[in-house]
């Protein structure tokens, strides 16, 4: 994972002796390489397994994209029975354009474009905290991210769409720590369009901190493409997609294969005491907690580029997964955005030195956990989400009175 190869790059920044900035950089890159080696051992096996488990090419989520197209452009309603296709109708457009190439040609096209979009996500995210790797560590970085287990389950062995969201959050932070509100509010809006329950709390967000600006922008983007598919699909594909999504809601509290691979707290709860309404409840509050918590912290000013924004930022896919009843595990990818800015604190010579030693076996944690919740089908992920959200909430240092930006780029609103 690039987070882990951008530590390595940067050592010499830390106002540390050479030797020690060396043999720290040796670590990490040793580490780096031994969980290349791992990762793509457990990668193997998990695709070794999913081959055997479908056997063959057609079992996928991308699939049921396919069809629910193919629905579409027969005049019946693309949204069946609970989990079968739940993106929003806008990403049936892109699907149903992509129907000519036929279902193996669009499966490996929607993959690679996955792929590039994880990989372009990551390298948006390490740009707004240092500069860009280039050569080895570049390279590190990328097999880390494409050999995610989350990733593997993203691309190869369901070709699902989660990749689009990653980009959708990864190219709004690049905006706004350069000052482009506008184009960073039109770049979140790729995050709704294809799973609106990932993004519970951009708008939101943006309207508490009057971000104008950028809240038009979601706003208009959102809107315009949202009329698109209505002319296109018509109302009908938007009703079956919100009765979906309730009795895909439903089902979280009842399916227990959708229990062991939900990372929220709900699904937590839920597979410690199963069918229990007061363990629902418990999960729903402290679901509420971490909202106002996260509400909390944002309370000061929108400061783009400052450490604390940049913590703030990545704790919005951290809270998410945790609270929305039903994400799955493919949609952990959303882990490079804050294991990535997890990274650049540990790079960053502001960062005190009684937080450092956490952070690294946090990213250890939100690398490796998805590998265990893989095969043990056990709720490893979600402890591991909320100690990276703490590491987070205290690592950025209180703001100081008229301090600049410590990494926008110079360059007014646009």
């Amino acid at each position: 994972m690039m987070f882990l190869a951008m530590v390595s790059e940067t050592a010499a920044l830390r106002p540390t002796p050479a030797t020690t900035a060396s043999i720290t950089g040796q670590r990490l890159s040793q580490l780096g390489f031994g969980l290349i080696v791992f990762s793509l051992m457990i990668d193997w096996s998990l695709l070794h397994a999913w081959s055997i488990a479908n056997k063959g090419f057609y079992a996928s989520d991308w699939l049921t994209s396919y069809q629910a197209a193919e629905r579409v452009r027969a005049g019946s309603t693309p949204y069946g029975q609970a989990g079968a296709f739940l993106s929003a109708p806008t990403f049936l457009l892109l699907v149903r354009s992509m129907l000519f190439l036929g279902y193996p040609a669009s499966r490996w096209l929607w993959s690679m474009a996955s792929a590039v979009m994880l990989v372009g996500a990551g390298g948006l995210t390490v740009a707004s905290l240092v500069p860009r790797p280039t050569g080895v560590p570049f390279i590190r970085g990328a097999i880390l991210i494409l050999a995610f287990t989350p990733t593997i389950l993203l691309i190869p062995t369901s070709a699902n769409t989660t990749a689009e969201v990653v980009l959708g959050y990864a190219l709004a932070l690049w905006c706004f720590t350069r000052n482009y509100e506008a184009r960073g509010g039109a770049a979140l809006a790729l995050t709704v369009l294809i799973k609106p329950h990932l993004a519970i709390l951009i708008f939101p967000l943006l309207v508490y901190k009057r971000r104008w600006r950028a809240a038009r922008a979601y706003a208009g983007s959102v809107a315009a493409a949202g009329l698109l598919a209505l002319a296109v699909l018509g109302p009908g594909a938007f009703g079956g997609f919100f009765r979906i999504l309730n009795s895909t809601e439903s089902g979280a509290n009842s399916l227990s294969l959708w229990v062991k691979d939900i990372p929220g707290l709900h699904a937590m709860f839920l597979q410690i005491w199963p069918g229990s309404a007061l363990a629902s409840g418990v999960a729903y509050g402290l679901s509420g907690l971490l909202l106002l918590g996260l509400a909390w912290y944002w309370r000061g000013p929108w400061l783009s580029g400052q450490p604390q924004f940049l913590a703030g930022w990545a704790m919005l896919p951290l809270v998410d997964l945790l609270v929305v009843p039903y994400a799955h595990t493919d949609d952990l990818v959303l882990l490079i955005i804050p294991a990535i800015v997890l990274c650049g604190f540990l790079a960053n010579p502001i960062t005190r030195p009684g937080m450092r030693r956490w952070i690294l076996p946090i990213l250890l944690a939100l690398y490796l956990s998805p590998t265990l919740v893989a095969y043990f089908r056990l709720h490893f992920v979600a402890p591991a989400m909320l100690a990276a959200l703490v590491v987070l909430w205290w690592l950025a240092p209180p703001v100081q009175p008229g301090s600049p930006p410590a990494y926008a780029r110079s360059g007014s609103s646009v």
